[in-house]
């Protein structure tokens, strides 16, 4: 490790490290105290087949996230596209839909008897329509929940991408294809990577969507193994499926190796080029209304279905404001924590190499590497064992909500900060500047884009967490996920669908101020 590394990101560092490895430490004691024939249990040709399907689920929704993501993003950033604004919310909220509520949701819609098929059927003779069950219907539903994770990581980058460079493009004859293929999208590499290790670890350790759509893997098998009592066959399974997850977080870090550029050479640069989409516009904005119909219009248009049928016969719904002002009050608190650990922990792995940066980096994606209940049964032990004030407490929750959100606030804050040349810091010290001031006069205003989107992607995934609640929450401490899901185990359907809208309604709101808050360019 590096003598000049500054302690505002060492200590911070080093006290992440300590939190966020105590679940891993629960889970590996666990799994050393289970019985040998536990063991033979595990390694049996059964969980070999369940791995692979997991990898092919998990590689399916990356590329299929990348495909919806990468046009999307450079559509709503670099081009003359029309409605931005409205387009760039709408293709982050379904981050805010749990996954148990969207496979349900497009199950409601798209089943061989679903809505969809009893409207089609009035105007047309059709018997029938695919299944969604299965392998493609897992991929489809959580790439259409899991694509913003890329969409907001590759906004973040490409918001402040250096002007000059584009200009000068243009004037050596590049159209503006060209520029997009062989000036914007080497530039986006990092961003790519980072985006789609957060949606593979997402996808391996997803539960709700492919146990409803009845699509077995890893996740669904530590779940049954937890349901059944085997605890300490459910934890050596988190153990396998963390060792999976590292792979996948080297192979990621080994794309990116010695991977730099930096881009911005003042906060005060010139505004970007915006392309012209000319003939393309329309086919553009018609890209852009499927893809929100079906991450978006579909699920809320379900949802009004069942709240105005519950209506209709009667059942009485109502709005309790107790679990909006929780869920709130938590992602704030989440935000700012998550925030304020994941500027040091980006600096310490960008700026001051060294190994403590690289195990840090590594380890800070044990919150999507693991279940979430694997997480949360880790910080109940921990706190059982302290107990009181420690224990069922919001401390707890947030300590909880920081493991498990911590890699989606990475992602775009390092992929900002490597377009940052620190020569600009360098350029502050010899003002008279400190290493601290000048990091946060200079660079910390250029890094508001990838802090912005940062924070977007922590509240969202805070707002739809579930597990996590259930098991680390004070008591009486209802929030908006666990009302939906208290109504949907019951079959409550209408009064699920409340708390679902006003979810969907609260982080469009909160969504906004956030991009008006950051003056990001929509014109």
């Amino acid at each position: 490790m590096k003598n000049n590394t500054p302690y505002w990101v060492l200590i911070p560092s080093l006290i992440l490290t300590i939190v966020i490895i105590a679940p891993l430490l629960y889970l590996i004691l666990k799994s050393i105290n289970a019985d040998s024939d536990i063991w033979e249990w595990i390694f049996r040709w059964q969980t070999l087949l369940i791995v692979i399907r997991s990898l092919t689920l998990v590689a399916t929704v990356s590329v299929i996230s990348l495909i919806i993501a990468l046009p999307l993003s450079i559509l709503t950033t670099k081009t003359d596209l029309p409605f931005k604004f409205f387009f760039t919310i709408s293709h982050a909220l379904p981050l805010v839909i749990p996954s148990y509520v969207g496979a349900y949701l497009f199950m409601t819609a798209f089943s061989p008897k679903g809505l969809f098929y009893k409207f089609i059927s009035n105007y047309f003779e059709i018997n029938s329509i695919p299944n969604l069950y299965g392998f493609w219907g897992a991929a489809i539903v959580l790439s259409l929940l899991n694509f913003p994770y890329l969409f907001l990581t590759l906004r973040a980058t490409l918001i402040r991408i250096d002007p000059e460079i584009e200009e000068s493009a243009k004037l050596l004859g590049l159209n503006d294809f060209s520029i997009i293929y062989k000036i914007i999208l080497p530039q986006l590499k990092p961003a790519i990577f980072s985006g789609i290790l957060i949606i593979s670890l997402y996808t391996l350790s997803d539960f709700g969507a492919v146990s409803l759509l009845r699509f077995k893997t890893f996740t669904w098998a530590i779940f049954l193994e937890y349901e059944t009592g085997g605890s300490h066959s459910a934890a050596i399974l988190s153990v396998g499926l963390f060792i999976i997850a590292m792979k996948l977080i080297i192979l990621e870090a080994l794309v990116n190796k010695n991977f730099r550029y930096h881009t911005i050479k003042s906060v005060g640069q010139k505004k970007p080029l915006i392309l012209k989409l000319n003939k393309f516009k329309i086919p553009c904005i018609f890209l852009c209304l499927i893809v929100f119909t079906f991450s978006l219009l579909v699920p809320i248009s379900v949802l009004s279905f069942w709240l105005v049928r519950g209506i209709y016969h009667g059942e009485i719904v109502s709005i309790d404001y107790l679990p909006i002002f929780n869920s709130i009050y938590i992602s704030m608190l989440t935000t700012i924590t998550v925030i304020l650990f994941a500027i040091p922990l980006s600096f310490l792995t960008i700026r001051h190499k060294s190994i403590l940066g690289k195990v840090l980096e590594r380890l800070s994606f044990i919150g999507f590497a693991l279940p979430t209940i694997s997480v949360s049964l880790g910080l109940v032990y921990i706190g059982a064992r302290i107990g009181s004030p420690i224990y069922q407490s919001t401390f707890m929750l947030i300590i909880g909500c920081l493991i498990l959100c911590l890699p989606v606030a990475l992602g775009p804050i390092k992929s900002r900060l490597l377009q940052i040349n620190p020569n600009l810091e360098d350029a502050g010290k010899t003002l008279g500047l400190s290493n601290i001031i000048s990091t946060f006069r200079i660079t910390i205003p250029i890094l508001r884009p990838g802090l912005v989107m940062s924070s977007s992607l922590v509240f969202f995934v805070t707002m739809k967490e579930l597990p996590a609640v259930l098991f680390l929450s004070p008591l009486n401490f209802p929030t908006l996920s666990t009302r939906i899901w208290s109504y949907s185990s019951e079959a409550f359907f209408a009064k699920a669908a409340v708390p679902s809208l006003i979810l969907i309604f609260c982080s469009s709101i909160i969504f906004a101020i956030f991009l008006y808050k950051s003056k990001l360019d929509f014109s």
